[in-house]
C-alpha cells in the first residue's frame, strides 16, 4: 500500500506512543523533505493531534521540526487539554446529581479512556460524551439533566417543560436524542445499552469496574466489554470512516496497555453470544496490521470468519487511511440500505421472496392506519395496489445499483469481499 511520508510519520508517531519504543522510524522521516500542512492536516482529520504532538516531543528534539509546527500542535494539545478539563468537571457534577438520586452511571468512550488507557485527558479528544444509565432511571436521569439546564441539542430555548419524557424514550430504541448546555456538555448521550449489539444488558453492570477519576468513583465497562464496545463502534456504527485513526487507536492502547489483564477466553466467547465475533476480528487485524497492536494470534485464530476475504482487509485499512473523514466510496458503499442481510446467498429464494411479499401486504389494520382508513373500508383491498407502486417508487433507486451489483459479481458472493455489504449484514455461516 503506497503511503505518503507525511502519513507513515503520523502512523510512526501513534505506533511508538503505543508500544513505547524510541521511534527510530520517526527521526528517519524527519530528516527527508515534508509537507507539513499535509502532517497537520492528516493529524486533524484523524483527531489525533495531541498524539502527534506527544510523541513527537518525547522522541525528537524542537529543532528537527519547523517552530511553527510545534507551536500548532502544542496549541491543539492544550485546548483539548483545557476542554477536557472542564467536561470531567461537569461530569463530575452531573454524577453528584445522579448519585444523589440513586442513579448509577457507567461512563463509555472517551470519557472512560482518557483518563483510565491514556493516562493523560489532553491526549484524547472528545466530540461528545457517553454515558450508561440503568433503563428503569432513564426518565429519572433525564429529568434531573432537564433540572440541571440541559435540554435537547435542537431545543436551545430548554423548553423542557413542554416535553413528556417517557414518550420521548419510547420513541427511541438505544438512546435518547442528545442533551446538549450552553454552558456545560455540548452534546451529552445517554444510553441504556450498547448500540449495534444485542448484548445482555444486566450483564454489563454485573462486570462493571469501579475506578477513581479526581477521587470521584466511576463506573467504566469490564476490559472485554469495552472492546467489544469500541469495535462495533467503529466497525458497524461508522463503518471504519470519521477520525477512524484515533478509533483504531482507542483499541490498540487498550490492548497494549491491559494485555496481561484482558481475559482473552471470555473476550472470544463474548464475542459469540454478542454475535460480533467478525466485527471484533476485523478491529483487531487492523489494530495490528496498521498501529501495531499486541494481538494474541490464538485469538485472531478463533475469531477469524469462515472464508474471510483479505480484500475486506484491504478495503478498511484505505478507508481508514485514504479517505477523508465522513466520506465514502461511493462506488462500493450501500450503506443506508436496509434489510441487505435478507439477500444474502445464505437465505434462500423463498425467504426473499417471502420477505419482500410481507413489505408490501401488511396486515389490513397496519395498512388502514398507514393510509387514514376505517378498517371497515371496502376500498382497504385498492390500497395495496397503491402500496405496491408506492415501493417500487421508494425502493427502485436504493436497490437498483445494489442489485446490479450482484449480477456483476456472480461468480463470488459480493457479501464476502464489499466491505459495506460485510458490514451491513450479520454473520451467518461464518466461523470456520
Amino acid at each position: 500500500m503506497n503511503i505518503s511520508r507525511e502519513n507513515r510519520l503520523l502512523l510512526h508517531c501513534l505506533q511508538a506512543s503505543i508500544s513505547g519504543n524510541r521511534g527510530d522510524n520517526i527521526t528517519d522521516i524527519i530528516s527527508l523533505p515534508l509537507n507539513w500542512e499535509e502532517v497537520l492536516a492528516s493529524a486533524s482529520r484523524h483527531d489525533v493531534a495531541p498524539l502527534l504532538y506527544r510523541s513527537i516531543t518525547n522522541i525528537v528534539k524542537d529543532h528537527d521540526i519547523p517552530q511553527e509546527v510545534m507551536v500548532r500542535l502544542r496549541i491543539a494539545y492544550r485546548d483539548n487539554l483545557a476542554r477536557n478539563m472542564y467536561l470531567y468537571a461537569e461530569l463530575r457534577r452531573i454524577l453528584e446529581v445522579l448519585h444523589n438520586n440513586d442513579v448509577q452511571v457507567i461512563f463509555l468512550k472517551g470519557a472512560a479512556l482518557a483518563k483510565t488507557v491514556y493516562g493523560d485527558i489532553g491526549l484524547r479528544p472528545m466530540s461528545d460524551v457517553d454515558i450508561l444509565v440503568r433503563r428503569e432511571n432513564l426518565s429519572n436521569a433525564v429529568e434531573l439533566l432537564f433540572q440541571m439546564g440541559y435540554s435537547l441539542c435542537n431545543d436551545q430555548e430548554a423548553q423542557n417543560r413542554n416535553i413528556n419524557v417517557k414518550e420521548l424514550i419510547n420513541a427511541y430504541s438505544r438512546h435518547v436524542p442528545a442533551l446538549s448546555h450552553l454552558q456545560g456538555i455540548q452534546k451529552l448521550d445517554i444510553h441504556w445499552t450498547i448500540p449495534d449489539s444485542p448484548c445482555t444488558i444486566a450483564g454489563l453492570w454485573e462486570r462493571a469496574k469501579t475506578i477513581k477519576i479526581d477521587k470521584t468513583d466511576v463506573l467504566v465497562l469490564s476490559l472485554e466489554d469495552l472492546l467489544l464496545h469500541l469495535s462495533l463502534h467503529t466497525s458497524v456504527h461508522h463503518k471504519f470512516h470519521d477520525h477512524g485513526l484515533k478509533q483504531l487507536y482507542d483499541i490498540a492502547i487498550t490492548m497494549n496497555r491491559y494485555h496481561n489483564e484482558i481475559d482473552w477466553d471470555q473476550l472470544r466467547l463474548r464475542a459469540y453470544e454478542w454475535r460480533t465475533e467478525k466485527y471484533l476480528y476485523l478491529t483487531l487485524r487492523l489494530s495490528r496490521e496498521i498501529l501495531g497492536a499486541n494481538v494474541p494470534e490464538r485469538i485472531l485464530s478463533a475469531l477469524k470468519p469462515k472464508a474471510f476475504n483479505e480484500k475486506i482487509l484491504m478495503e478498511a485499512q484505505r478507508r481508514i487511511l485514504f479517505q477523508k473523514a465522513g466520506k465514502s466510496d461511493q462506488k462500493s458503499s450501500f450503506e443506508g440500505i436496509p434489510h441487505l442481510d435478507k439477500f444474502h446467498p445464505d437465505n434462500n429464494l423463498l425467504k426473499r421472496t417471502s420477505f419482500i411479499f410481507k413489505r408490501i401486504f401488511i396486515p389490513p389494520k397496519e395498512l388502514a392506519s398507514l393510509y387514514s382508513l376505517p378498517t371497515s373500508s371496502r376500498y382497504i383491498y385498492f390500497y395495496y395496489f397503491l402500496r405496491l407502486i408506492s415501493q417500487l417508487h421508494h425502493n427502485i433507486p436504493r436497490y437498483l445499483p445494489f442489485f446490479l451489483y450482484l449480477l456483476r459479481q456472480r461468480k463470488e458472493s459480493p457479501y464476502v469481499h464489499n466491505l459495506d455489504l460485510w458490514l451491513n449484514t450479520p454473520d451467518f455461516n461464518t466461523r470456520s
